[in-house]
């Protein structure tokens, strides 16, 4: 049977039915109107059958296949432009408290996204460094902040 046809016919059939049963007065008027909108529901979920991902009617809850497919690609773009930006961020001028607030927006962002924890704490390795660094003014913790960074790297 043909999609457009179904998506049609099942919900005029259930608001036929219903309304036949309000005019006998063995529906109620918000029983009717509960179910009026449950035939529209039914109808659009057949007719867009193909494109659902997910349908809750107790959470009221419709996802879209190509809505879930551009919201993964925005959230990689976002993350690979807060990349980006983690990364210059470290070679601009700036305070250490303008730096901690640049740094404290990424890591919110980052978690508004989803980003894994080990992956923010890679993106922000160096950002924070370059914090630190701009708040020292002891030469001692400048070497120590410098070891830090580089133990685990090449130039270690």
């Amino acid at each position: 049977m043909n999609k457009e046809f179904l998506a049609f016919s099942v919900p005029i059939s259930l608001i036929s039915l219903c309304t036949l049963l309000l005019l006998l007065n063995k529906l109620s008027s918000g029983s009717f109107t509960v179910t009026f909108i449950a035939s529209l529901v039914i109808g659009a979920v057949i007719y867009f059958s193909d494109q659902i991902e997910k349908v809750s009617l107790i959470k009221g809850e419709l996802t879209l296949r190509k809505i879930q497919a551009a919201e993964r690609n925005v959230k990689e773009i976002a993350e690979k432009l807060v990349g980006l930006l983690a990364y210059h961020s470290s070679y601009t001028s700036g305070s250490a408290k303008q730096r901690r607030v640049l740094n404290e927006k990424m890591r919110s962002l980052m978690s508004t996204l989803g980003t894994a924890q080990k992956k923010v704490d890679e993106l922000m390795k160096i950002p924070e460094f370059m914090e630190r660094f701009m708040g020292e003014k002891d030469e001692n913790k400048l070497e120590e902040t410098r070891k830090e960074l580089h133990k685990d790297s090449f130039f270690g």
